[in-house]
């Protein structure tokens, strides 16, 4: 990510930050690299979207009885806090020196998609299992996972000090808060 020339990025931007959402809009789809509910409920309302993004659904009892991953489970990913990401995307729209330039903007705190699954399932007290689905049932022939992916955050670290500050746990606790409140 990085301003471009031209448009609202030119010179000195603004960025005002606002309520911020962590719960993933599109639970209801796949899980792509990650996990997801094995109880498709349109609804949402017992989805859980590992991977991409963390959405969790029905965390008020209404869980799933099995979280299913994609893959081994071994998959490694980095998930970062949305007011982190929020915090790097505004300290880069106020350096000039950022223009036109591109910035990887994540956490280096790795977790296994199987270990992110069963954090969640204690985040959230649920007696969910975990189930694994082999890629080759999952998706088409062809598909191909990434084992690992950590983003290389020194250059906007370098720019503009900017460095992820939330853990896991509080992305977790965050987002399992935020759906417990929306479900009343």
């Amino acid at each position: 990510f990085g301003p471009q020339r031209g448009g609202a990025a030119r010179g000195r931007a603004r960025c005002v930050g606002g309520g911020h959402s962590a719960r993933d809009e599109q639970s209801g789809e796949r899980a792509d690299h990650g996990a997801s509910d094995g109880d498709d409920d349109p609804g949402g309302r017992a989805q859980w979207r590992l991977g991409g993004g963390i959405g969790i659904g029905g965390v008020g009892g209404g869980l799933p009885s099995t979280a299913t991953v994609f893959g081994d489970g071994t998959q490694t990913r980095c998930f970062c806090h949305v007011a982190d990401v929020v915090d790097a995307l505004c300290r880069l729209l106020e350096e000039p020196a950022a223009i036109g330039d591109v910035f990887n903007v994540g956490s280096s705190e790795e977790i296994s998609i199987g270990d992110l699954a069963r954090r969640v399932v204690a985040a959230t007290g649920s007696d969910s299992a975990v189930r694994l689905v082999p890629y080759d049932v999952a998706y088409e022939a062809g598909f191909e996972d990434m084992a690992r992916r950590v983003p290389d955050v020194a250059k906007i670290a370098a720019l503009t000090g900017w460095r992820a500050t939330r853990s896991l746990a509080e992305i977790l606790d965050d987002v399992v808060a935020e759906v417990r409140a929306e479900e009343g």
